[in-house]
């Protein structure tokens, strides 16, 4: 009874530390929205911490879906749910102009806030092997769904000379709770007890769906933009600068996916990291995308543009990942800034591809925007498949060396965009 009880107090300590970090976090998104310019008013108040309740309601199952899967299913369907929900992303991203011009971002993001909320709350309950799949996918899914919507409402409250700053300031509160995330996991987290996270991610939805039904019922969406899939993809290569961008925003994605599938598989089986060292290198890897999205977003809103920028971003990542292959032994501080080094070019081409591709599209554009966001399904389509392959070729740690050649291709791609006007 005393074990018992001890853990019981145990777990509550752990959720009431959990709760304060996150708390303190999102207090901190005041902070964040000041510093990204005095025209930001009541509206971004709003966006930017829906935007780090829901970017951590993401952040967090994000570490423990596979390994939760896998489990109950065994490690080749952990592969088979993630295709089928990259699958339905791209299937619902195309189709999505036609759902806005139905029903309209307010009422998108309330259903899918709510519905998310219930399948996570299923998902805390610990069900069967279909049940969790069909759970994963409408989750999946549903975030995609969100997130393109709260990106509508940033873009149709912002100008085009204030989107670097804006947009920075976004996505570093996006982060944040990136970064955030895995300390609130291992808080909280012991053992397998997947439910716990589920039950904070339900949480947090549910605090996105409160604040969208307080704050966003008056929003006016534009008319948008119902084109046919192939007339649109027929605009994106007729606009030399919009092709590029995606090219640029496919190539930062797949660098994400080969880094998310293969470098903890490297680190935990073939350096020999445990996983509490793994999961705090992590976290100060992400540190970058905090750090220094804001400062480069109003560098190239004031100074240089994204051109420049994107470049120096996609050229550190190629030479941070291209020395990975190379690095002997468990060296916890080695193996940590070379990571971080391989962020600090990913933050620079992430704030850059968005800040230069919402300057040529506006809040209607839904069908190109739409087009956008698959690129991240879409890279998650494509790497696992070129990662077998590559394996074949090569030893497991030069996969990281031809992940380098291809982010370097990114170099190139940026220099031949024009400067965003």
């Amino acid at each position: 009874m005393r074990a018992r009880t001890k853990n019981a107090k145990t777990y509550h300590l752990r959720v009431f530390h959990a709760l304060l970090f996150t708390t303190h976090y999102s207090l901190y998104t005041k902070h964040m929205i000041r510093l990204s310019g005095k025209h930001s008013g009541h509206i971004f108040h709003v966006i930017y911490l829906v935007g780090f309740f829901f970017a951590l309601h993401m952040a967090l199952p994000e570490y423990i879906s596979s390994s939760f899967i896998g489990e109950r299913a065994g490690e080749q369907w952990v592969g088979i749910f993630y295709t089928l929900a990259s699958l339905m992303s791209i299937l619902t991203l195309v189709a999505i102009p036609g759902f806005l011009s139905r029903f309209g971002v307010y009422k998108i993001i309330v259903t899918t806030s709510i519905v998310q909320t219930l399948v996570l709350i299923g998902l805390s309950t610990n069900p069967g092997l279909m049940l969790s799949g069909l759970f994963f996918i409408v989750f999946f899914v549903g975030s995609v769904l969100t997130y393109f919507s709260l990106d509508i409402i940033l873009e149709h409250n912002t100008e085009n000379a204030k989107t670097g700053r804006l947009r920075g300031g976004y996505f570093t509160i996006l982060n944040l709770a990136w970064v955030v995330s895995p300390f609130i996991v291992i808080l909280v987290l012991t053992d397998s007890d997947y439910w716990k996270i589920y039950a904070i991610s339900a949480a947090l939805m549910a605090l996105v769906a409160g604040l969208t039904l307080i704050h966003f019922r008056g929003f006016k969406d534009p008319a948008y933009a119902r084109v046919p899939f192939w007339n649109t993809l027929s605009v994106i290569y007729r606009r030399k600068h919009v092709r590029g961008i995606f090219l640029s925003n496919i190539l930062l994605h797949f660098f994400y996916a080969w880094m998310v599938i293969y470098m903890p598989i490297y680190l935990h089986e073939h350096i020999g990291f445990p996983w509490s060292e793994i999961g705090i290198m992590f976290g100060i890897m992400l540190l970058p995308f905090v750090l220094f999205e804001l400062p480069a977003g109003r560098l190239a809103d004031e100074r240089y543009g994204e051109k420049g920028i994107l470049a120096i971003g996609f050229l550190v990542m190629a030479a941070a990942t291209a020395t990975l292959p190379f690095i002997q032994g468990a060296e916890f501080i080695i193996w940590t800034v070379a990571l971080f080094a391989t962020r600090i070019g990913a933050s620079l081409v992430e704030i850059m591809n968005e800040t230069y591709f919402f300057k040529h599209i506006e809040s209607a554009d839904t069908d190109i925007l739409s087009l956008f966001k698959t690129t991240r399904p879409f890279s998650y389509l494509i790497a696992p498949a070129l990662g077998v392959v590559t394996l074949l070729l090569v030893p497991y740690k030069f996969i990281f060396l031809v992940l380098a050649i291809v982010v370097l291709a990114g170099a190139f791609v940026a220099l031949r965009l024009t400067h965003a006007q």
